[in-house]
């Protein structure tokens, strides 16, 4: 049987508005420096294939934001 924490995990999203993920230099753009999302990236993890309601559509900020954090 697994045992479950009495608390629970601290968990922050980080979401950097209006930017694709291939213009993150630790994602591999050679041009742009990102030092800032790069050491977030290598501290933590990254959505390698995440999508969210406004991606298909073009970025539309609220809508992306609300539907990621309310799973809509």
């Amino acid at each position: 049987m697994i045992e479950l924490h009495a608390e629970r995990p601290n968990i922050v999203l980080i979401e950097s508005d209006d930017q694709r993920a291939d213009t993150i230099s630790a994602l591999g753009n050679p041009t742009v420096h990102t030092h800032g999302l790069d050491r977030l990236a290598k501290l933590g993890f990254v959505f390698l294939n995440a999508r969210n309601q406004g991606s298909y559509n073009g970025a539309v900020c609220i809508a992306s934001h609300s539907g990621t954090t309310t799973t809509t």
